[in-house]
């Protein structure tokens, strides 16, 4: 027997994948989390990973603001 699960969200995104998935240029990415709009998760010293969660909260401040992505 067989259960059909949803497949689970990755807990961290590679700065490609998230730009991919906001639909941005990772350049974009490093820049909101430069200015301290978008936070960051730093494993090692060139390693950097991005939460779906946190890409989200930073969209949707986006959108209260009215900023253009």
């Amino acid at each position: 027997m067989t259960a059909d699960f949803p497949q689970a969200e990755r807990l961290l995104l590679t700065p490609d994948e998230a730009a991919a998935t906001c639909g941005l240029c990772p350049k974009t990415l490093r820049l909101a989390v430069l200015r301290g709009e978008l936070r960051a998760v730093q494993i090692g010293r060139r390693c950097v990973r991005f939460s779906p969660q946190d890409l989200r909260a930073w969209i949707e401040t986006l959108k209260a603001q009215g900023v253009k992505a």
